[in-house]
C-alpha cells in the first residue's frame, strides 16, 4: 500500500503521508485550540508592553521573546494532530521568525514616519506603507517558520501567502483599533507612546492585531491540514 494513503488498519489510527502523519483528522476543535493560542500569547505581549514598558524592556522583550511563547504554544497545539514531533523546529522557527519580523516592522516604520515628517507625507499614504510593511514581515516570518519544519515547497508557498495576508490584515485593523484607542485615551493632540496611555493603546492594538492574526492562520491551518495531509504536503522528501 502507498504510505501516501490513509492506512485505515493502524492499530494508531494515524493519517499516514510518507512517514509523517496526522493522529487526527484537523476539525473545528483545532482552529479553537489554535485562536486561544494566539489569544495567550497577545495577553503576553500586552503586558510586556504596558507594564514593562513603562520601565524600558518592555519593548525589547516583546521583539526577542514574543515569537518564542508563540512557537511554543502553536507547536503544542500542532503536535496533538501530527504523529511527527515538531516542537523544537516550530518553537526555534517561529522565534527566529517572529525577530527577523519585528525588525523589518520596526526598521521600516521608522523610515517611515521619519521620512513623512520630512516630506509632508499624507497620513494615508503612511498607514498604507506600514500595512504593506507588516504584510512583506508577514511573509518573511511565514518563510522562517515553515523552512524550519519538514513541509513541502508547496505547503511553505501557501503558508507563506496566508501569513503575509494575516499580519497586512492585523496590522491594518489593530492599527485603527490602537489609534481609535489613542484618540480615547489621551485628548491631547501630541501623544507619547512611553506614557501610560500611550502603552495602554499600542498594547490594545496588538492584542487586536494578534486576534486577527490568530484568526486567519488558524482557519488557513486547519484548511491546509485537512485537504492536503493526504497529498503528501507534509513531506520534502
Amino acid at each position: 500500500m502507498d504510505a501516501s494513503m490513509t492506512n485505515q488498519g493502524s492499530p494508531t489510527g494515524y493519517v499516514q503521508t510518507r512517514g509523517i502523519g496526522l493522529r487526527r483528522q484537523p476539525d473545528l476543535s483545532l482552529l479553537m485550540w489554535w485562536m486561544l493560542a494566539a489569544t495567550v500569547a497577545a495577553s503576553i505581549d500586552g503586558s510586556l508592553i504596558y507594564f514593562w514598558g513603562k520601565l524600558g524592556p518592555g519593548i525589547y522583550l516583546f521583539v526577542v521573546l514574543g515569537g518564542l511563547y508563540l512557537g511554543l504554544l502553536q507547536a503544542l497545539v500542532l503536535q496533538r494532530y501530527l504523529s511527527k514531533k515538531i516542537l523544537p523546529e516550530w518553537t526555534v522557527g517561529t522565534a527566529i521568525g517572529w525577530f527577523s519580523a519585528m525588525i523589518i516592522v520596526f526598521l521600516c516604520s521608522f523610515f517611515v514616519l521619519a521620512g513623512s515628517g520630512l516630506n509632508d507625507t499624507p497620513d494615508a499614504a503612511i498607514r498604507q506603507c506600514i500595512i504593506m510593511f507588516c504584510g512583506v514581515a508577514g511573509a518573511v516570518f511565514g518563510i522562517i517558520q515553515g523552512a524550519s519544519t519538514p513541509l513541502s515547497r508547496t505547503w511553505l508557498a501557501y503558508w507563506t501567502i496566508l501569513n503575509l495576508f494575516a499580519w497586512a490584515a492585523g496590522g491594518l485593523l489593530g492599527g485603527i483599533v490602537g489609534f481609535y484607542a489613542s484618540g480615547f485615551l489621551n485628548k491631547s493632540s501630541y501623544v507619547d507612546l512611553f506614557s501610560p496611555d500611550g502603552l495602554l493603546s499600542v498594547a490594545i492594538g496588538l492584542f487586536i492585531a494578534m486576534l486577527v492574526y490568530g484568526v486567519i492562520t488558524g482557519v488557513g491551518v486547519v484548511w491546509l491540514l485537512g485537504n492536503y495531509a493526504e497529498a503528501s504536503l507534509l513531506d520534502r522528501a
